[in-house]
């Protein structure tokens, strides 16, 4: 996840930094096959600061996007959670990620590694995460479902 972290406003009044009008431009790549996602629901990537209110970030392909604005000066931590909300309100978390932002007059750019998140929420505790079982075609909530992984071929190095 890149963030980008400008300082915009000020308006020439000589008190820039009390009245500036600081903002936040998140960008992140999801890591979902967005083909096997199920159709009785959808995808959400949402963004909260200081664990504030969660805003949906929007969604393009892969990558998620959100402006965030009227933040004072000073640290910030941001939230990003990946989520998939089914049509009947419930909720499967597949990723999540925190890191800290020092917001301050000008620009400066902070990247969270996609190793960063975590993803090893597992709603129906088979041991595969969600997002595995997302991204396999698998239903997260069905603990009899399991994955099985299989070698086809001759796998040693010569």
């Amino acid at each position: 996840m890149a963030i980008l972290v400008s300082s915009c406003g000020g308006g020439g009044s000589g008190n820039s930094s009390a009245n500036s009008a600081n903002q936040i431009e998140l960008s992140t790549t999801v890591n979902v096959d967005v083909n096997n996602l199920p159709q009785d629901g959808m995808l959400h990537v949402y963004v909260s600061v200081d664990g504030g209110a969660q805003q949906d970030m929007q969604i393009t392909n892969n990558d998620a996007t959100a402006l965030i604005s009227n933040l004072p000066t000073g640290s910030h931590t941001i939230d990003i959670e990946v989520v998939f909300v089914y049509d009947n309100s419930a909720t499967l978390v597949l990723s999540s990620a925190t890191s800290s932002v020092n917001v301050a007059e000008g620009s400066s750019l902070l990247d969270i590694a996609n190793t960063s998140y975590i993803s090893t929420y597992d709603d129906d505790n088979d041991g595969v995460s969600n997002l595995d079982e997302i991204n396999a075609g698998s239903p997260p909530f069905d603990s009899s479902c399991v994955l099985e992984v299989s070698v086809v071929g001759d796998c040693t190095l010569g």
